[in-house]
């Protein structure tokens, strides 16, 4: 999502340019997603997960018929868990194929020794704006701002039609310690006014765990399904609930409010100030923020501070605007 503006503005530019993704299909499906126009300039390519030498055959003789003159190491990912192995591919990758081309990344990449060109950036900035002004940097001619993306027609057409939902619950991120505790979407619940249309989607284990501890009775929706079903799901609601993940972006993108919520990092670091974004956080342990994958406390002290009460009082003040705003 962050690099799109990089790789629609080279798009624009008349520039083939191949994706190089990680062992995820959800990745994939992601980016089939995002509208690049009528473009057959983009082809992405998926690294093999494991060590089946079949796999990494095929994808080798995919990159040996590739002639790039640039290779970019996207700066998306804290330092302190960024991939030194991505690097050190694409350097062997140059030094076996791509004899013409330039590995270009950031100087605190863990692989950066790698790196044939190393830049200085700065990873405090927002994911988005890091990646664009990293890219700036080191390809110039950029212009200061990026352009907006969006997703395919078949989503964004959805923005447009009457609300389905009034909220709509993300509880999934990709760390169990960006995760709410299922326990406090009960109390939640029980705060919110019954007559709200609400709606829960995530994967199915994400499902299952808010279905195991909600109370009968309360009149709410589950849905699961693909990426796509989940984008056309936001897509409807007045409002989103979520945690601190990629539905951030997406509901920029699709221009929905959202309130969301960060323990273990700072939302100024991960996401740009914008109309219609509204960050919970509070810093209540030293080790905040942090770039651990795993949390290195007994308990989930920054996720614990952040109470069902603080949110629904968000949400209240967040749906009472939206509901002015309507004509």
């Amino acid at each position: 999502m962050c690099a799109g503006p990089v790789i629609a503005h080279e798009l624009r530019r008349g520039t083939r340019v191949h994706l190089i993704l990680l062992p995820s299909r959800g990745l994939l499906e992601f980016t089939k997603l995002i509208d690049f126009g009528a473009n057959d300039l983009l082809t992405p390519h998926v690294l093999p997960a494991g060590v089946s030498p079949a796999l990494w055959m095929e994808f080798f003789h995919q990159m040996r018929s590739l002639d790039p003159h640039h290779i970019w190491v996207s700066p998306h990912a804290p330092q302190e868990v960024s991939s030194w192995k991505i690097p050190i591919l694409f350097r062997l990758l140059k030094s076996l194929f791509w004899s013409k081309g330039r590995v270009v990344g950031a100087t605190t990449e863990r692989g950066a020794l790698a790196l044939n060109d190393a830049i200085e950036i700065d990873r405090t900035l927002p994911y988005a704006r890091r990646e664009w002004e990293a890219y700036r940097k080191a390809f110039h001619g950029l212009p200061e701002d990026s352009q907006p993306i969006a997703f395919v027609p078949e989503i964004m057409q959805i923005c447009n039609l009457s609300s389905q939902f009034d909220l709509v619950i993300h509880p999934g991120a990709t760390a169990a310690s960006r995760k709410w505790a299922v326990e406090n979407y009960v109390k939640l619940l029980q705060i919110l006014p019954s007559s709200l249309r609400i709606c829960v989607v995530g994967v199915p284990q994400d499902i299952a765990d808010v279905k195991a501890v909600m109370h009968a009775g309360r009149d709410i929706e589950y849905r699961s399904g693909s990426l796509k079903d989940a984008l056309k799901t936001i897509a409807s609601t007045r409002l989103l609930l979520s945690m601190d993940s990629g539905t951030v972006h997406f509901a920029g993108v699709l221009k929905v409010p959202v309130v969301a919520l960060f323990g273990k990092t700072d939302p100024a670091k991960v996401v740009e100030s914008r109309e219609g974004l509204f960050p919970i956080y509070r810093k209540v342990v030293p080790c905040q923020p942090c770039g651990s994958v795993e949390c290195t406390q007994s308990r989930l002290f920054c996720m614990e501070a952040i109470t069902a009460e603080m949110v629904a009082r968000e949400v209240l003040v967040r749906l009472s605007q939206i509901e002015k705003q309507v004509p």
